[in-house]
């Protein structure tokens, strides 16, 4: 009998110790997985769970008036819901700027700073100021109510930005050209928001911002620099691999005093299969990973406002119509401000559900008889849920892309 327990003993032992090994190797293959699948339930699931423990907020039990459809009962929300203690920016681009500055005036109470996105940049270095209507009247507003004015230059294009940075007049005019503006408006800093940049580049543009930091800092304007999000080193991230690369956060964190991480476009109006734009559990991966790489005080979570749509063909129809109707498709989603979506659910007379775990709206409906839609946005609990993931990271603040037509959203 004994050497029959002491035998059992040990394959329990074993067993034990078999189990605790697959584990193991399970949780280091989901966090060393390309992360394109957002589905993934061993991943999903471990995030939820810390995400869970992460929105416990407060004791009120106060909450938002409830959207259309079902919504996370089991989170608690702080009273000032609407008032959390983060500073937030926002950008304002200048193709919608109007609507930018209108939101801006409804709510300038709620903004440490603004950046309207007001310059490109020219093949010899100099900036192109894309001169939006309304700049005196946002400035105006920032001025009355001490928001600072950050400007920002966006560049996604990698061989203007290889000119500039490999030519020493252009380096040099680029420099020159962003100190000019900010002296001649007084502005109280830049952000450099350039999102395609190849690894040749790399010491060049860490260099630039080296530059620019040490010429900024001693006239006490600040730099701040917009990344691509990443959620680790050794992945093979899906897209922008060289830019992911080149934007070493360590490094950035020593020149800029803010890093704006853009938190966004997990699914991108581009791609074949409809899927959360930014759902929280690669948020909590993004910025576990960003607190490792950079001071808290420097980081600030970007948040969307925005949606996307598909659509697709209507599984109702009868074959032919069905693959014609899959030929009209069209290649990209379709983007809408939260006003739009609103409007969009009430013309339609459809329910909305927020989805708790990846915290975004949702919502399928008919759009016509040959095709279905599919619109994934952001919505009250959501900014929550990602304000409170900041607050609880200690992060310095967030950054929404973009202001205008976000409705009661902020």
């Amino acid at each position: 009998m004994g050497k029959t327990i002491k035998n059992i003993l040990l394959f329990i032992i074993i067993a034990i110790g078999l189990v605790g090994t697959l584990i193991v190797i399970d949780y280091q293959s989901s966090q060393n997985a390309e992360h394109s699948n957002p589905t993934a339930e061993t991943f999903k699931d471990r995030i939820y769970y810390d995400v869970s423990q992460l929105l416990s907020a407060g004791e009120s039990s106060q909450k938002p008036e409830k959207p259309n459809g079902n919504t996370p009962e089991q989170f608690q929300f702080e009273d000032n819901w609407q008032q959390n203690k983060l500073k937030q920016t926002a950008w304002i681009p200048n193709w919608a700027f109007r609507s930018g500055v209108e939101s801006l005036k409804e709510n300038p109470q709620q903004f440490y700073s603004v950046s309207p996105v007001l310059y490109n940049v020219n093949a010899d270095g100099t900036l192109k100021d894309l001169n939006p209507s309304g700049l005196n009247e946002m400035a105006e507003i920032c001025r009355d109510n001490n928001i600072k004015i950050i400007p920002s230059i966006a560049l996604f294009d990698w061989e203007r930005l290889t000119t500039v940075l490999n030519d020493e007049t252009s380096y040099q005019n680029h420099i020159d050209a962003i100190v000019s503006e900010i002296e001649t408006n007084n502005w109280d800093g830049i952000d450099l928001d350039y999102e395609s940049i190849i690894i040749e580049d790399k010491e060049l543009y860490l260099t630039l911002l080296e530059d620019l930091a040490e010429i900024l800092h001693k006239d006490n304007k600040m730099l701040s620099v917009t990344v691509v999000a990443k959620w680790g080193d050794n992945v093979i991230y899906p897209s922008l691999p060289q830019t992911r690369a080149v934007q070493d956060w360590e490094i950035i964190s020593e020149y800029a005093d803010e890093i704006r991480i853009m938190s966004y476009d997990y699914t991108y109006f581009g791609s074949e299969n409809p899927g959360p734009i930014a759902p929280m559990y690669w948020m909590m991966s993004v910025y576990s990973y960003a607190i490792e790489k950079i001071p808290k005080e420097k980081i600030w979570m970007g948040i969307h406002l925005y949606s996307y749509e598909w659509r697709d063909a209507n599984p109702d129809l009868p074959e032919e119509e069905k693959i014609e109707a899959i030929d009209e498709l069209p290649d990209k989603a379709s983007s809408y401000v939260y006003s739009r979506v609103q409007e969009i659910i009430e013309e339609h007379e459809i329910t909305s559900y927020h989805q708790t775990g990846v915290e975004e709206g949702y919502a399928q409906y008919d759009c016509d008889e040959k095709f279905v839609c599919m619109i994934y946005f952001q919505d009250q609990f959501g900014i929550l849920a990602r304000t409170n993931l900041a607050k609880k990271f200690g992060l310095e603040g967030v950054a929404y892309w973009k202001l205008g037509g976000e409705g009661d959203l902020l």
